[in-house]
């Protein structure tokens, strides 16, 4: 899968929850002794991921707007925040791997992952999903940076803005919005 052309690299307001909504479809048939027969309609379950962003300076404000706006019809990457973890050792410039507690975390799931430091310093890497440990995230290039110790490490979806958005500025300065993202499964 290639990777998605933008990121939106927006934290969630961890004041309300991020919700990973999965969403299957079945078509049911019921028989005259009311026995039923199930029938999987589709092959891989739809997903939609979601949380409220808030801009508390007016640079985060305008920062969210802007990819709010950009990125409309654009193939998105998703921070899947709940699975964040952080760099356990500093990571710097050529690593082919890079060190996280993965621990019950979708690092082995996703080809992507995200080192993150701000909505502004954040860097896409390409995850080598079939050697993922409890500890390291290989990576299928070699890093261009330092990074440091602490750093935010996220798996990164693929996705698309949901069809509306509602966004709400009671200032100049601050911004709110809840942000859904429909996420591409493959087959």
């Amino acid at each position: 899968m290639p990777a998605p052309t933008s990121v939106f690299s927006a934290p969630p307001d961890w004041s309300n929850p991020v919700t990973d909504k999965v969403s299957y479809l079945t078509n049911v048939i019921t028989a005259n002794d009311d026995s039923e027969q199930r029938i999987q309609l589709r092959g891989v379950p739809n997903r939609l991921v979601s949380w409220s962003v808030l801009g508390i300076t007016a640079r985060q404000a305008a920062t969210i707007d802007a990819m709010l706006y950009a990125q409309q019809a654009d193939r998105v990457g998703v921070p899947f925040w709940p699975d964040m973890s952080w760099l356990t050792s500093a990571a710097t410039n050529g690593d082919m791997s890079i060190a996280a507690d993965t621990t019950s975390r979708s690092f082995g799931v996703t080809a992507y992952a995200l080192l993150w430091a701000d909505m502004w310093t954040y860097k896409v890497v390409a995850v080598d999903t079939v050697s993922v440990t409890d500890s390291a995230i290989p990576l299928l290039n070699a890093l261009s940076g330092p990074w440091p110790v602490g750093t935010a490490v996220i798996p990164l979806l693929a996705g698309y803005h949901a069809a509306s958005i509602a966004r709400t500025r009671p200032s100049r300065e601050t911004g709110s919005s809840p942000v859904s993202f429909s996420i591409e499964v493959a087959e």
